[in-house]
């Protein structure tokens, strides 16, 4: 509704067209198309990898190793309508990560997507044993943060109609 207001104080009056979405408690950038036909192709860039996701994310116990790439398959769990989890059964999801601080009870990571499943990131680090801290669905541990410490931090991609690379932190 505020970039609808925001369109229509500069005299531009369309829908918007969201390419993707933060889960709830996430914070951080995401791409708002004035049409349909600019969002498809933003939405083909992100299935060929043209469109490069980087978050920011918090984990206790920091990572080891520092660096890594993350190839698990996730499915939604039976048991909830929300909840997902590493299954076999799952949509083939690759999380990159590398540890760009590191304090001595959590790191914060940066996590680059090569694919967009639900909670990838949460679902990923909880899996191999670093989960984010105030993660009510995968780590509900408070101490450090109230929500999951997850920040949208860097889009990439190119320009749908000039092909010019677009880089938005």
């Amino acid at each position: 509704n505020y970039l609808l207001w925001h369109w229509q104080q500069k005299g531009i009056y369309t829908d918007v067209h969201l390419v993707g979405r933060l889960d709830k408690d996430t914070t951080g950038i995401v791409i708002a198309a004035r049409n349909g036909y600019v969002q498809e192709m933003l939405r083909r860039q992100g299935e060929n990898g043209q469109l490069r996701k980087h978050y920011l994310a918090a984990v206790s116990p920091p990572p080891s190793p520092l660096s890594g790439k993350i190839d698990a398959p996730i499915l939604r769990d039976r048991e909830s309508i929300i909840k997902r989890k590493v299954s076999e059964e799952g949509a083939r999801a690759v999380t990159h990560y590398r540890t760009v601080y590191r304090g001595e009870d959590y790191a914060v990571v940066e996590c680059l997507l090569e694919t967009g499943r639900t909670h990838q990131i949460r679902v990923h680090m909880n899996h191999i044993g670093h989960p984010l801290p105030g993660d009510y669905l995968y780590n509900p541990d408070y101490r450090l943060i109230k929500r999951q410490a997850l920040h949208s931090c860097r889009l990439t991609f190119c320009h749908p109609i000039s092909g010019k690379p677009m880089d938005f932190t």
